[in-house]
């Protein structure tokens, strides 16, 4: 009887394990656009960025973004965000930013990558150029 009793519960573990593995062990998998307008624009000018991101997952997912812009004269600015995605699930976001008056002019990239799990599933880039005339 003990070992019967041993031998379900051996049998559900297997069961549990195989079930959630399924789950633990989807791949990460996401796809990232990203764009800049105008792509040229005059210090104190106003530019609109816009971002999508979209899990191609069969699992949710805890996706990582890091954004980095670098510029003229070595600049650059980073940081970092976290969100969560169901599977399938798109999340966008849109927004506009001026452009400081006294930036120096020369192209600037925003480079956006999104981590899943520690892996590096999608990069996007946008350019803008800040000219003076």
């Amino acid at each position: 009887m003990k070992r019967q009793i041993l031998g379900v519960f051996a049998t559900l573990a297997v069961v549990l394990m195989l079930s959630s593995a399924d789950r633990a062990f989807a791949t990460p998998c996401a796809k990232l656009s990203l764009s800049a307008t105008p792509t040229t624009v005059k210090p104190a000018g106003t530019i609109t960025i816009s971002a999508s991101i979209t899990n191609c997952s069969t699992s949710p997912q805890l996706v990582k973004l890091d954004y980095t812009v670098t510029g003229p004269l070595n600049s650059k600015y980073m940081g970092d965000l976290f969100i969560t995605l169901q599977p399938g699930q798109t999340r966008s976001a849109t927004f506009t930013h001026t452009v400081p008056d006294n930036i120096p002019p020369g192209t600037y990239t925003l480079t956006v990558n999104a981590y899943s799990g520690g892996i590096l599933v999608a990069t996007a880039q946008a350019k803008v150029t800040v000219t003076l005339f």
